[in-house]
């Protein structure tokens, strides 16, 4: 669902104003789930899974999503520092992730 939300989102502008406001409500709560899952994850985990590789991925992921959200629109970073794509697109990748973590899908 995420994926398919962040192809509209690539195309932004074509959409109408309504549109745009649920691209980034959509945006808005994968990025707080995304963030409960890490917290969830260091809680459960604890430190470990941060020197892991898969929770340095996912704390990344987490962290430049924030940054792109909360804080570039607050200091009115030029487009060329909001456009952080190819980021976001990570987020896909941890769908691999979940992948291995679910035996029948190997």
């Amino acid at each position: 669902l995420n994926g398919i939300c962040m192809g509209f989102d690539a195309d932004r502008k074509q959409y109408s104003e309504r549109v745009q406001e649920l691209l980034t409500t959509a945006e808005d709560v994968f990025l707080g789930l995304f963030s409960v899952e890490l917290s969830l994850m260091l809680l459960v985990l604890g430190f470990p899974f941060l020197i892991s590789p898969w929770g340095l991925f996912d704390s990344f992921i987490v962290f430049v999503g924030v940054v792109s959200r909360m804080v570039f629109p607050l200091v009115s970073a030029p487009d060329h520092l909001k456009t952080m794509l190819i980021f976001r697109i990570m987020r896909l990748a941890r769908i691999a992730r979940a992948f291995r973590l679910i035996p029948r899908l190997r």
